[in-house]
């Protein structure tokens, strides 16, 4: 449900339409789910897919070889990045990940509160599956981390947050992410996801910043944490 306005309550309408390419299949698969909140239609077809403008965005649509955008944070938004260790452990299983749960990074970039990606999903596992996977495991080695230089403030913190159901967690519960459909959007994620350490003002040029894809994907010097080819 949706309230228009005067706040009647009013009946969503489908988030997306799928327009029939001559090379389609005749039917679109659909399955409804539900998933973080808000229902999902996970949909098996070749068409093309626009988005309805009048709908919000839905964080946990599931689409087949699509690449994904992908924003998780930290709680409190506290910059737990700036420490090196952290940003090790997101790295490494990073590296992990890719191989056990079969993604291709194809950009990155790790802000000192937050996580962008751009991945291409290749096998059995959803976004959704690496995403908790990936969390519950880094949350569990950065708490380790935390304790071993006695953070005490920022276990505290972490450990109770009377708005938040999960505890013992680093990690904002859900995530965004986002299938890119046209390579519009594509150059659009990729530049904004590469920008955001300049907007924020770290750094004057992306170049600069070095937990980011920016210098291999452009300059083809190798980073923290390498991407892959993937056209």
């Amino acid at each position: 449900m949706w309230r228009g306005r005067g706040g009647r309550k009013k009946t969503l309408p489908p988030s997306y339409w799928i327009h029939q390419a001559s090379d389609c299949e005749s039917d679109a698969n659909w399955q409804h789910t539900k998933g973080n909140g808000w229902s999902e239609f996970v949909i098996r077809t070749q068409g093309l897919i626009e988005r309805n403008p009048r709908m919000p965005r839905w964080t946990n649509l599931r689409l087949n070889n699509y690449i994904y955008f992908i924003t998780t944070k930290i709680k409190g938004f506290v910059p737990l990045f700036r420490d090196k260790k952290c940003i090790d452990i997101i790295i490494d299983n990073l590296n992990h990940y890719r191989k056990s749960h079969k993604f291709l990074i194809i950009a990155y970039i790790i802000m000192p509160e937050h996580l962008h990606l751009l991945i291409l999903p290749y096998g059995n596992h959803s976004v959704s599956d690496f995403v908790r996977d990936f969390k519950k495991y880094t949350a569990k080695r950065m708490l380790e981390c935390l304790k071993a230089r006695n953070a005490e403030r920022l276990l505290w913190f972490f450990s109770y947050r009377k708005h938040i159901k999960s505890i013992n967690s680093v990690w904002e519960e859900g995530f965004v992410s986002l299938p890119i459909y046209t390579e519009k959007i594509f150059d659009i994620k990729l530049n904004y996801l590469h920008f955001n350490p300049v907007k924020k003002g770290y750094v004057k040029h992306p170049k600069d910043y070095l937990y980011s894809s920016y210098s291999e994907y452009y300059l083809r010097k190798k980073g923290p944490l390498s991407i892959d080819k993937w056209r």
